[in-house]
């Protein structure tokens, strides 16, 4: 009894292997289940992060900024004491004449919106009064 359960053990285990080999032998179809349609050959962008980072620099033209962000110490250079060739500034008055007037038409621009602050309600209030003037 116990040799014929060896032998039916062996059998099965010899049964199994060969149906194991029959099918890894087989070559596997590597083909994509996606079909083809719609997908072009050569996108435009291959990643989202493309895309974001598109988006952003169009963003900064329309705004009419720089394509890319620049750091203002990078931009202005380091701050120093060092001999300048032509500075454009030969003088501390100078300096401050032009930082006066800088600021002067700064305040300037800025004249027009004082006094047209206008707090929650009274835009609403004027929303309002257009609803009804329209209606």
């Amino acid at each position: 009894m116990k040799d014929t359960r060896l032998a039916a053990l062996k059998k099965d285990v010899a049964e199994k292997s060969a149906a194991f080999h029959a099918r890894a032998s087989k070559p596997v179809n590597n083909d994509s289940r996606i079909p083809d349609e719609g997908y072009c050959a050569n996108p435009r962008r291959t990643s989202i992060k493309e895309r974001d980072s598109e988006n952003k620099r169009n963003a900064r033209t329309k705004a009419g900024l720089t394509e890319h962000t620049e750091h203002p110490k990078e931009v202005a250079g380091e701050i120093g004491l060092d001999w300048q060739h032509q500075p454009k500034f030969k003088t501390t008055q100078e300096l401050k004449e032009y930082r006066a007037a800088q600021n002067l038409s700064d305040l300037k621009a800025l004249e027009p919106n004082v006094g047209n602050l206008k707090d929650t309600e009274q835009r609403l209030n004027a929303r309002e009064m257009c609803y009804l003037r329209m209606q």
